[in-house]
């Protein structure tokens, strides 16, 4: 079942542009299955995600004057569409202030299959990894927690 599942994913595929405030690009999904709640998860790029020292740098986690890191914005999860039918090829653009350079960010694309399985593939290397089976616990779920966990702190402080 796993193998015939890893068939259909592998055949989606996706193209994005990040621009001053947005994205925009194309979902390919040329399984014979549609596809549902497509997410796109931009974030910043960093020393510690891609194992080696960042050689630039954008306003939002940037190094200040005197030295210092300053904490990187938190992942964007954006919603680009709710389904991708077979054989679909979809346009997309989001809005998304606050983005500035395509280089600056890792992208990745999370969709559902006809299984409820959710699979991740990876923009920088074209990668699919599966997220986990209907019901588990996603990196997808914990994500979206760890931001809204991390935004509450930010904005609700005292």
């Amino acid at each position: 079942m796993e193998k015939e599942e890893r068939k259909h994913a592998s055949l989606v595929t996706f193209s994005a542009i990040v621009f001053s405030g947005g994205v925009r690009g194309v979902i390919n999904n040329h399984s014979d299955a549609p596809i549902y709640d497509v997410r796109m998860i931009l974030e910043q790029r960093t020393a510690s995600n891609i194992g080696r020292p960042m050689v630039k740098f954008s306003k939002i986690g940037s190094i200040s004057t005197n030295g210092t890191h300053t904490v990187p914005a938190p992942p964007e999860i954006l919603s680009i569409a709710d389904s991708v039918a077979s054989d679909e090829k979809k346009e997309y653009q989001k809005e998304t202030p606050g983005l500035i350079c395509g280089e600056d960010y890792i992208i990745r694309l999370i969709f559902q299959d006809t299984n409820s399985v959710h699979w991740e593939r990876h923009g920088d290397d074209g990668s699919l990894k599966k997220l986990g089976e209907p019901g588990d616990i996603s990196r997808f779920d914990v994500a979206k927690l760890r931001i809204t966990l991390l935004a509450q702190r930010i904005f609700f402080r005292k």
